[in-house]
């Protein structure tokens, strides 16, 4: 697939996600005094269930061996 996404099929899969290759480091300067907003509880909703021997096709071209999400391209209507 190209820069410009040419080469992008309609019904084919293409890798969206791979696992990070280095880790990443964030520092997070210290304050003296800080203000915590009120707690909220929150519940997330459930994840769907990973199916790991799922094998996209069709694509166009090998995928990485390391990628972890795929997405599957479909048209696009635009309404100008």
């Amino acid at each position: 697939m190209g820069t410009d996404c040419s080469g992008l099929y309609v019904n084919y899969y293409l890798c969206v996600s791979i696992q990070p290759q280095t880790g990443l480091t964030v520092e997070i300067p210290t304050a003296t005094a800080i203000t915590l907003p009120p707690y909220y509880s929150w519940t997330p909703a459930p994840l769907p269930t990973m199916d790991p021997s799922f094998t996209p096709t069709p694509s166009a071209g090998p995928m990485p061996t390391d990628c972890v999400m795929f997405a599957k391209s479909r048209p696009v209507r635009l309404s100008i």
